[in-house]
């Protein structure tokens, strides 16, 4: 799906059912703010090491990728205009919503950061420039 302006219907559809459903859920909402992607449920199944959150119920996957399906045709229709992050007040439900658990707060700062939600995501200030010799690699 390399130009979704020229993506048919069931070329989207395909590419989705390679999307993993968490993550569809969480992009989605921050997108939509769909109170029915909320709804559906997740249950713990195995995992390598520990138990995973994921959706199991068919009709959760489907309306999750439906959902998904909904916002790309309309944003195809409408000429693929730039997409920003969505409201940054609904990101740590929709990080919820991904991972299958609450998120604290400073997990929601750390993923802003690591996701470059905001324009200039890194809050490093740097508090003396570096001596240039110290710094160089050529001798």
């Amino acid at each position: 799906m390399n130009d979704l302006v020229h993506t048919t219907d069931a070329e989207i559809d395909e590419h989705l059912l390679d999307g993993d459903p968490m993550t569809l859920r969480g992009v989605v909402f921050q997108l939509t703010g769909d109170p029915a992607l909320a709804a559906t449920r997740v249950a713990d199944v195995p995992g390598m090491v520990t138990p995973l959150k994921a959706l199991v119920d068919p009709h959760d996957i489907e309306l999750v990728r439906s959902a998904a399906a909904a916002y790309l045709r309309a944003h195809r229709d409408a000429g693929a205009p730039p997409v920003g992050p969505g409201p940054t007040e609904r990101l740590a439900h929709s990080l919820a919503l991904a991972v299958g658990a609450s998120i604290p707060p400073a997990a929601v700062e750390f993923c802003t950061e690591e996701l470059p939600i905001e324009p200039i995501p890194r809050r490093h200030e740097l508090r003396q420039r570096p001596d240039t010799w110290a710094t160089s690699t050529c001798w």
